[in-house]
């Protein structure tokens, strides 16, 4: 095992090369997709807040239950969009809402084009690993989008690690059969803040969406059950400036200038590296099949 202080010194690096694996080109076009199981947890909000605030992405889209999508917010439509970061929960048979076949039909359709994306990355429990059906998320959308330089998952439940470091901006995602902790003697305290980001999402009423207050998870669940395109969009943007504003917006006590998100995290520690596919996973033209992807670690030069 590494020392913490080395491993800190890796991740680090690891940090510096995930923003090229997913920054893009210059003026490349990046979006957040989520779905209803937005609404389940925190996590899912966390992994938008992330992306936004790292990847500069600013185009945000919603796939209803139907696998139709409307954009929530941002100047590029879905069909514009260059570099994709889809977030929902999954497991090895589906993400959000959908089999993994359909998510991939659904996403095609929406394109409307067909065009191939540059980059898709999906955070998401499982989106490299497969199901009943023999084939992983990222090797089903792989099918629909051939052309697609870069598509990045990761095989067992994902999450953000700390690594000891309270600063989300510095958090790495990864994935593990369960939490890895920098230190097996604080697990009882890393779980406990786990269970105060929970709280604070999924019960703690301080969201005036839709009348009356009301937690995070309730003004979701109103916005994904309203009845028009209009209003789910209004509730949505509604719902997730609430959510920003509790995972990023309350001050741990003692801890200057740490996030809830930042403090919740921090002693996660990092397991598994993506799964990486693509038509040109390199910028030097190799290409690797989605139905066996390449582990890589983001501090080498395939994925920078």
């Amino acid at each position: 095992m590494f020392s913490r202080k080395t491993r800190k010194g890796l991740l680090g690096s690891v940090a510096l090369a995930l923003a090229g694996v997913m920054a893009g080109e210059a003026g490349a076009a990046t979006g957040v997709l989520i779905t209803s199981t937005y609404c389940d947890r925190f996590t899912n909000s966390r992994n938008q807040i992330w992306t936004e605030n790292n990847l500069g992405a600013d185009n945000v889209y919603y796939m209803k239950d139907n696998g139709a999508v409307i954009q929530l917010s941002g100047p590029a439509n879905i069909t514009q969009v260059d570099d994709l970061i889809a977030t929902a929960h999954g497991n090895c048979d589906g993400i959000g809402p959908f089999a993994k076949d359909a998510f991939a039909q659904h996403l095609k359709t929406a394109r409307d084009t067909g065009a191939d994306f540059n980059k898709l990355v999906f955070f998401s429990c499982s989106s490299a690993a497969t199901g009943v059906s023999g084939h992983s998320l990222i090797d089903e959308v792989g099918t629909k989008f051939p052309g697609t330089k870069r598509i990045v998952g990761w095989p067992r439940s994902g999450y953000f690690s700390g690594s000891d470091d309270a600063s989300f901006a510095n958090a790495q995602y990864t994935s593990g059969a369960d939490f890895a902790f920098i230190d097996p003697s604080r697990e009882h305290e890393a779980l406990g803040r786990i269970a105060d980001m929970d709280y604070l999402w999924n019960t703690k009423i301080t969201t005036p969406i839709g009348g009356p207050l009301r937690s995070v998870q309730a003004a979701c669940n109103l916005a994904v059950g309203s009845g028009n395109d209009q209003d789910l969009k209004a509730r949505m943007l509604e719902t997730i400036a609430a959510s920003r504003a509790v995972l990023t917006g309350e001050v741990v006590p003692n801890m200057p200038g740490s996030t809830v998100l930042g403090w919740g995290h921090q002693l996660l520690d990092y397991q598994d590296n993506a799964k990486v596919c693509g038509a040109d996973i390199d910028g030097a033209g190799t290409a690797v099949p989605c139905n066996h992807p390449v582990n890589k670690n983001f501090n080498t030069a395939v994925v920078q």
